[in-house]
């Protein structure tokens, strides 16, 4: 795809981070977290970090608990409006009790409630009887200021632990309370059933029997679970050996309200592109949900992404033919991964997905613009062959790929579109965000006339994540970089330039040129199509870089 693409110029200090806020600085959030975290904010600005890493088990609390030779520690970092930490970089210590990996599936440990308070939850063995390798859920509460408001975790298995509990996810009704919903796997069945359960904002919990969706020859399993308004809620799960999706709606009293569940996909999925990986969920803000996923379902080995919207009295909300709205229309790519924000005000839906050539040594980013009656209204303007329908925002040969990609609403028709570009596997890496103007026929850049490049590259980034626009007027975003946390401040109004110090060619350890494909020169080209990047001895470190029309 042709586009232009401005000079960037981006100078950052490996020293000397600041303790708050500087826009286009990091801002060290945990130091040796490993590179696991998830992130959440709440309506005050407040930002949690969820992060853990392992530990060497103490025999002693092991007791007759199987041992695998490592725990996980769970721990929490928040920071407040103005960018300072509230803990050490160490975090504060959420739970250490003895456990195995930290997560399968779809776990979401960390959700902010409409108090501003966080729910952690955390999966160890304290209810195992010597089982292998049985597990079970806690959730503690913990107040912007980092104090527990529950004074014990809710155990939400009720004192059993299992081989296999997988896949928690949580959600707020009208009444303060948190329904709760997650996979058990039982061995001597050979099924999964879901299990539900409503605790109260005190952390009692409020129905005497759990919700459970079991059959006993059948498995449930793969529970996403969504406020539907006035008190009720929506669970989107798989059931069969086919792995079919389906919703149901619920009220306050685990009733169920719709006469028949609705089925959202019944084709299955291969085992490359399974919920695990392929399904993701989300709230309409009027009582219905958004269903993303991708699926081969003609076994062609080409992928498509999908969309559906299942409205609040369980109809679905897009016309169409089969099972789900199709975004990616590439007759010779495949797709991967999508999902969206949804534009509550103006009733439309903005897709992102991953489209990738066929040994997927290609990858594009495409967005998508979708009606509440299910119309796309972006084409490629450029009208090349790969990709017929759909915005692409970037598109790389590897190694530069694209990853970690996310969408978030940016008030007045704009939308913010964050994503990693990794040159070198992995070694070198960058964050990238996009301002777009989309209130018009097709999406325009706002911030400089094209991308913002807001981190020169790094060793390692991983795990870009960011957050819902503050205030209107910036977001956050986090990333993992040599195994630490690190936050950046990305204002709405755009990048502040930072003008490079002047270069004595005596001060320079490496001068060297790039061309498009990340090769490099040993001469200086005579082309425009390169990148050139000088690198200063003292280890602050200038990139220029210049993209041409291609």
């Amino acid at each position: 795809m042709k586009k232009t693409l401005l000079t960037i110029l981006s100078l950052i200090s490996v020293f000397g981070l600041s303790a708050q806020w500087n826009p286009m600085e990091n801002h060290r959030v945990t130091a040796g977290a490993a590179g696991h975290f998830e992130a959440k904010i709440n309506k005050d600005g407040i930002t949690f970090v969820a992060f853990w890493q392992l530990k060497a088990e103490d025999p002693e609390r092991q007791g007759d608990r199987h041992s695998d030779g490592v725990d996980q520690e769970y721990l929490l970092q928040i920071i407040d409006k103005a960018g300072n930490n509230l803990f050490s970089t160490a975090g504060k210590l959420i739970s250490d009790e003895p456990s195995r990996s930290f997560t399968a599936g779809l776990d979401d440990v960390l959700f902010i409630d409409s108090d501003g308070n966080a729910l952690y939850i955390v999966k160890d063995e304290r209810n195992n009887n010597g089982g292998y390798p049985d597990q079970g859920y806690f959730v503690y509460k913990v107040s912007p200021a980092g104090e527990f408001l529950w004074e014990e975790p809710v155990d939400l298995d009720k004192g059993y632990a299992y081989f296999g509990v997988y896949n928690i996810h949580v959600t707020q009704i009208a009444d303060g309370s948190y329904i709760f919903a997650h996979d058990v796997y039982v061995t001597d069945k050979g099924v999964a059933r879901v299990v539900i359960d409503r605790v109260s904002k005190n952390g009692e919990f409020e129905w005497e029997q759990s919700l459970e969706l079991s059959n006993a020859e059948v498995s449930y399993s793969f529970p996403y679970v969504v406020d539907a308004g006035s008190g009720n809620f929506i669970v989107v799960y798989s059931k069969g050996p086919g792995i079919q999706m389906y919703a149901q709606k619920y009220g306050f009293d685990k009733e169920a309200l719709w006469v028949n569940e609705t089925a959202i996909y019944r084709g299955g999925f291969t085992s490359g592109a399974s919920p695990m990986t392929a399904f993701r969920v989300t709230s309409d803000a009027n009582g219905g949900v958004f269903a993303f996923w991708y699926d081969d379902r003609y076994n062609s080995k080409f992928e498509e992404a999908y969309v559906s919207h299942i409205l609040s009295n369980g109809k679905q909300g897009f016309v169409i033919d089969g099972e789900g709205l199709q975004v990616s229309r590439s007759p010779s790519m495949r797709a991967f991964r999508p999902g969206g924000a949804y534009d509550a005000a103006n009733e439309v839906l903005y897709v992102i997905f991953e489209e990738d050539n066929g040994n997927q040594g290609f990858r594009s980013i495409v967005l998508q613009k979708v009606t509440k009656e299910g119309e796309l209204l972006w084409t490629d303007p450029e009208g090349e062959e790969y990709n017929t329908n759909g915005f692409i925002l970037d598109s790389k040969w590897a190694p530069e790929a694209v990853a970690y990609y996310s969408v978030q609403l940016a008030g007045d028709g704009k939308i913010a579109v964050f994503y990693q570009r990794d040159y070198m596997r992995g070694n070198d890496t960058e964050n990238v965000a996009v301002l777009l103007d989309v209130s018009g026929d097709q999406p325009q850049t706002v911030w400089n006339d094209g991308e913002w490049i807001y981190l020169p590259r790094g060793t390692g980034k991983l795990s870009l994540t960011s957050l819902p626009l503050v205030d209107n007027e910036y977001f956050i975003t986090l990333s993992v970089e040599g195994g630490d946390i690190f936050a950046q401040k990305v204002p709405l109004s755009g990048p502040t330039a930072i003008e490079p110090p002047a270069i004595d060619k005596a001060d320079i350890a490496a001068y060297e040129y790039f061309d498009l494909m990340g090769r490099r020169l040993n001469v200086q080209p005579d082309n425009s199509l390169f990148i050139e990047k000088t690198i200063k001895k003292n280890g602050s470190v200038v990139v220029a870089k210049r993209f041409f029309k291609r």
